[in-house]
């Protein structure tokens, strides 16, 4: 009896993850192609780069597309050089000139992905970067098989020809052709399309029972905020899982505040005590969930390309869910007045770079 492969396969860390990206890229056959918003010039990286030199010299077509700003030490190594004479193609979205540095606006969108496509059959999308430091970190990624997979090289030659060309990519929904109980939704901010926000908002604004969130970060837009306290007040239960360490105490600044409105608005937060939470995901009454790179954020939700799978396979969402709970195990419930601690100035810097995010950043 022929043996029957599971259309998709979740991960939630990044050493696994990366494993098992590792050992799809070893077996292709025919090309690899790969959006990463980090892709360390580290061990991780050159192991990657390595692997992807040796298949390109079989013949595998291998492209790598990185982001500029997120991948910026390894553009600054000889190791894309080197990697292009072994025959592998290498571009980065959007470098940033000298004459931007004083206008952050300019500096946006940008490719924000996580994503690895093989032989056009298999496909890896999520929250994992390539970087020795997020080793241990609790990510998410999903994998999916075959007829699942083909739409999603549309949108990586979009990205693809953009940096080829140096012109603005067109606007593109992409939808798996066969089994819509997975699709590919992403964000184009350049041309004011935003149809992964707008999914996304959509299936807030219709939630009766519960939505249940994971992401590093949460400094929503206004319409998201208010989506989601207008399903409170629907009787909806919102439950927000966030970090417990951040990396820099800007962002834990910054995210205060958010977190104090979100608290008096009955939304419950938790703090993931285990590895640290990089993961980005959302789960709604059982029968939708999205994953994949688009973070609780101004940039991620405003700024960014940003690229998600979304899910209506019943027993897929069961099994993402099943991980939630054991991370709502894994957390502590946080309460209004632990936030309220910090001394004055703290809280000031906290409101200010909130007044000043939409300011730069526009």
């Amino acid at each position: 009896m022929k043996k029957t492969i599971r259309s998709y396969k979740f991960y939630h860390n990044s050493s696994k993850a990366w494993q098992a990206i590792y050992q799809s890229c070893r077996n292709a056959k025919k090309s690899i192609y790969i959006e990463q918003y980090i892709f360390e010039a580290d061990i991780v990286g050159k192991s990657f780069i390595k692997l992807l030199s040796i298949k390109a010299k079989q013949g595998v077509k291998v492209k790598v597309l990185c982001d500029w700003f997120g991948s910026i030490n390894l553009y600054r190594s000889r190791i894309p050089q080197d990697f292009k004479k072994d025959g592998g193609e290498i571009y980065f979205y959007r470098p940033i000139s000298i004459w931007q540095l004083l206008r952050p606006s300019t500096w946006f969108p940008r490719v924000h992905h996580k994503l690895f496509i093989i032989d056009n059959k298999v496909a890896y999308v999520g929250s994992m970067c390539l970087d020795k430091s997020m080793l241990d970190w609790r990510d998410t990624a999903i994998r999916l098989n075959y007829n699942t997979v083909k739409d999603t090289v549309k949108y990586f030659e979009i990205l693809w020809e953009s940096c080829r060309s140096r012109k603005r990519p067109s606007s593109l929904k992409i939808e798996l052709a066969q089994q819509k109980e997975f699709n590919f939704y992403a964000n184009f901010p350049q041309d004011n399309n935003y149809l992964l926000c707008n999914e996304v908002l959509n299936r807030i604004h219709s939630a009766k029972k519960y939505i249940y969130m994971a992401s590093p970060y949460f400094m929503p837009t206004k319409p998201f905020f208010s989506a989601l306290k207008e399903a409170v007040k629907r009787g909806v239960e919102i439950i927000l899982i966030i970090p417990k360490k951040y990396d820099s105490p800007f962002v834990y600044d910054l995210a205060c505040s958010y977190y104090k409105e979100a608290l008096r608005s009955s939304i419950k937060i938790l703090r993931y005590k285990a590895d640290l939470l990089h993961a980005k995901y959302i789960i709604i009454d059982d029968n939708w969930s999205t994953l994949g790179s688009l973070n609780f954020d101004y940039l991620s939700l405003r700024m960014n390309n940003e690229l998600n799978v979304n899910i209506s396979n019943l027993k897929a969402v069961a099994e993402l869910k099943k991980q939630c709970l054991l991370d709502f195990k894994k957390s502590e419930l946080v309460k209004l007045s632990q936030l309220m601690h910090k001394t004055i100035w703290r809280r000031l810097l906290g409101l200010m770079f909130r007044k000043l995010k939409k300011f730069i950043l526009q």
